[in-house]
């Protein structure tokens, strides 16, 4: 390892914010650590929908080959843009406590539309899962397309005549961002892992891998790997219309599914219970149950259909 810690990060606001807290958090276990931007794919290509891109691990390879490369010790991830199996020579050691992983509809001037389902108008979203989820509840709404950072976003919606856009909750707080219309629809199942940091390192690297578990919030870390082996089980990635949520309250862990078709008509949701002591195989047991509801050939179905 370097003299410090060389932290490998995407340059946008929310990416400088995640890679400065795994910083802060490093500083008081007397680990000091400097910055490096990466480039993404995803980053430099903000013109195509994430689904028609192809490429796995769009926010995230140039990470990895940066760590591959050894250009940087760590890398620090949204842990919901990771794919669901990573390069063999890395793992994910320490995640952060989560933030709020729901999903948020900013709206443009306001959000009472959302109680009414037989609503007709236009929300933005760069998500399939999210358009999927928001189909199912709107069966007659209209879902544009929108990339860019959070500011990005949230620019492009002040300028448009959507009635909405959807964002991540932990991105806006993470930013201080205080939309004057903002609404937490309970029909969104969030992506798995949303609303946590990862922090990625080399499989050999014994030393810095001690150093990432000192900082690493076990119950997150339970949640977000349940819900990635569920997302891995099923064979989807990111931008797949898949939901999982690990929700732990007292000492409970609340294991909420939700898989769709991407327009909406077609869904598999649920949620699965039990103690956090053990819930360790409660994503494999979720992925079980999906299966015999239909999901996986859901899952199937839009495969075949991007082939064809």
């Amino acid at each position: 390892m370097a003299e410090k810690l060389r932290i490998g990060s995407r340059d946008s606001a929310l990416a400088t914010w995640q890679a400065e807290e795994v910083q802060r958090q490093l500083a008081k276990q007397k680990v000091r650590s400097e910055i490096v931007f990466i480039k993404s794919h995803g980053d430099l290509n903000q013109s195509q929908p994430l689904h028609s891109i192809g490429i796995t691990g769009l926010f995230t390879k140039a990470l990895d080959d940066a760590l591959l490369n050894d250009e940087i010790d760590v890398a620090v991830h949204s842990c919901k843009d990771l794919p669901s199996q990573l390069h063999e020579e890395l793992e994910l050691v320490a995640y952060l406590e989560r933030e709020d992983p729901r999903d948020a509809l900013v709206g443009l001037h306001k959000v009472d539309f959302l109680t009414n389902k037989q609503y007709k108008g236009t929300v933005a979203t760069g998500s399939v899962r999210r358009k999927a989820q928001l189909l199912n509840h709107f069966p007659d709404l209209h879902v544009v397309g929108l990339r860019g950072n959070v500011p990005t976003r949230l620019d492009k919606l002040k300028k448009s005549d959507w009635d909405g856009a959807v964002f991540a909750s932990a991105g806006l707080k993470r930013l201080g961002i205080e939309p004057e219309h903002i609404a937490y629809p309970s029909f969104f199942v969030p992506s798995p892992a949303q609303g946590v940091v990862a922090v990625a390192a080399r499989k050999s690297d014994a030393a810095i891998k001690e150093l990432l578990l000192s900082i690493n919030h076990s119950l997150s870390a339970l949640a977000a790997e349940q819900e990635r082996i569920f997302l891995r089980l099923m064979e989807g990635g990111c931008i797949s219309p898949i939901g999982a949520y690990g929700r732990i309250e007292d000492d409970i862990m609340h294991f909420e599914v939700a898989v769709h078709s991407p327009d909406g008509k077609e869904e598999v949701s649920f949620t699965l219970s039990e103690v956090v002591s053990e819930a360790g195989d409660i994503g494999e047991r979720a992925y079980e149950m999906a299966v015999a509801k239909g999901a996986k050939a859901i899952i199937e179905k839009i495969d075949r259909g991007a082939e064809g």
